[in-house]
């Protein structure tokens, strides 16, 4: 399935010269609804990672507006969803998480579990985390079960996250952008080491709001997908522009397309 990321020159630049897509963290988007997304007074927004694109295979001017550079002079790049580099791995503990068998995954199990934090959910299926963003009224009511706090008897209380609904609700009015993204959920290791102790001291750190020490994420593609690249160049591209693309095209991946607008000369500014 191929999808769609409208950028700024600059930004393809770094794209193509690390190989990878960077993953903002949710509180720090355009959307304000999303950047306080909450359920229970519980921040989510700290702990979930988005890289954002379209599925609409037709151009969008408020894409190109408000993503392709200040002055709308970037790029849309397309992509195969299924775009990341795996990476083969062992049965064994990685900072206390057990992982048994064999096989391959679009993170490297060392990456995923570390002393400072975990990636979840399950990164063995390269599509696990990609998601189709649902458009509704009121976000915050598609939020409230998401964080289930159950207080016990000896005053000791429990926190349930599900993870499944974090990152994917936006209100009717974004849904120009036809978006789909890929989600990380990211949360803190407090104690570096993984026992009950430290599983408390992570729930402690989610109810308290208190983000991992991360902003961003970047994850690498996969060489063989990122050399099929599809560039479409903005729709007010002008000649000088085209040179900086097709010589970054010709440096990094020299089999990408490059094609023209299909909305140019119809948009002035």
């Amino acid at each position: 399935m191929e999808i769609h990321h409208y950028t700024s020159i600059d930004n393809l630049a770094l794209i193509l010269k690390s190989k990878t897509i960077r993953f903002t963290r949710l509180d720090k988007v355009d959307d304000g609804d999303e950047a306080k997304q909450s359920s229970n007074n519980i921040k989510l927004s700290h702990y979930a990672f988005v890289s954002c694109w379209s599925d609409n295979k037709e151009e969008s001017i408020p894409l190109w507006k408000m993503y392709a550079g200040k002055d709308m002079n970037g790029v849309r790049i397309t992509l195969d969803s299924d775009m990341f580099l795996k990476y083969p791995f062992e049965s064994g503990n990685y900072h206390g998480i057990n992982i048994i068998g064999g096989g391959k995954s679009i993170l490297p199990i060392e990456k995923a579990f570390t002393k400072d934090y975990y990636i979840f959910p399950s990164f063995f299926n390269s599509t696990a985390f990609f998601k189709k963003i649902e458009y509704v009224e009121e976000p915050s009511e598609n939020m409230e079960d998401v964080a289930r706090l159950t207080h016990l008897e000896n005053n000791e209380g429990k926190m349930n996250l599900d993870t499944k609904k974090i990152g994917i609700y936006k209100r009717k009015c974004w849904s120009f952008q036809c978006e789909c993204r890929f989600i990380l959920i990211i949360i803190p290791n407090p104690s570096h080491t993984i026992s009950s102790e430290s599983f408390e001291n992570i729930m402690t750190d989610i109810y308290n709001g208190i983000p991992p020490t991360l902003t961003y994420y970047d994850m690498k593609l996969d060489p063989s997908v990122l050399s099929n690249m599809k560039i479409t160049l903005s729709p007010t591209c002008t000649d000088a522009e085209r040179i900086i693309i097709e010589s970054l095209v010709k440096e990094f991946v020299p089999n990408a397309s490059i094609n023209s607008s299909a909305l140019s000369g119809l948009i002035k500014f």
